[in-house]
């Protein structure tokens, strides 16, 4: 009888610790499942935000090459409009600069003269017997000696000086930095190079020196008077150049 009860006993005991064995051997294993899941979870949401990182990248180099692209046609459209605005302020004939536009590079020369020495000549420009080339020989002979005249005038002056063609077959140029009979020279330097093709044609200047308190049409008006004194003095002897 001590023997069936010992062996009861220990048969209990045996079912008690395995069964604690096997619950406790569960929970090891459900932890672990968990463990995995998570770490599969975390997994999956690492990759997608990588996932997520790569689009936002490349919607950024979208974005940046979109940015790139208006850029390119910002500056396409800013030089065409530069082109456009300097078109319209040329002479489409002659190549120098428009009445208006040119009073405004006038105005531009008499500020930078009286920043320095003060020093400014305006030459009243106008080509000799125009109309009468026009009535004799048609007006596209008239056009190729306006274009050759303000050609030379272009090649004597600097880039920075400016020929404006005020009237049909008047142009207005300021000379800085200079005095009134250094540009005198200069202009019959101008019209002995005309004179080398006779069918360029003459021109008559008048000359005006820049007064305190000119504005630009004060400084052109004096110009243009003196080239009608000149003109006034009779000397019509088809020389190169009369000069007031």
């Amino acid at each position: 009888m001590e023997d069936d009860a010992h062996d009861a006993e220990i048969a209990s005991l045996t079912s008690f610790f395995g069964g604690q064995l096997a619950t406790g051997g569960g929970e090891i294993v459900l932890r672990a499942a968990r463990d995995r899941q998570r770490a599969a979870s975390d997994r999956a949401r690492s990759a997608t935000h990588r996932a997520d990182a790569g689009e936002d990248r490349e919607r950024a180099a979208s974005d940046r090459a979109l940015a790139a692209e208006d850029r390119v046609r910002s500056a396409e459209d800013r030089a065409h409009a530069t082109a456009e605005r300097e078109a319209d302020e040329v002479d489409a004939l002659t190549g120098a600069r428009r009445r208006a536009p040119g009073f405004v590079d006038v105005q531009r020369e008499i500020d930078r003269a009286r920043r320095g020495d003060g020093r400014l000549i305006a030459a009243y420009v106008d080509v000799d017997g125009l109309k009468a080339t026009n009535d004799s020989e048609g007006h596209h002979a008239g056009d190729v000696r306006l274009k050759r005249i303000v050609g030379v005038l272009q090649a004597s002056l600097r880039a920075y000086e400016p020929i404006i063609r005020v009237g049909g077959d008047e142009f207005v140029c300021t000379i800085s930095d200079t005095s009134i009979d250094q540009v005198r020279a200069r202009f019959e330097e101008i019209t002995a190079e005309l004179g080398l093709r006779p069918e360029n044609g003459s021109i008559t200047v008048g000359f005006a020196e820049l007064a305190l308190g000119d504005a630009p049409m004060d400084l052109i008006d004096r110009a243009d008077r003196g080239l009608m004194a000149t003109r006034n003095t009779g000397r019509h002897d088809r020389a190169p150049l009369r000069t007031g």
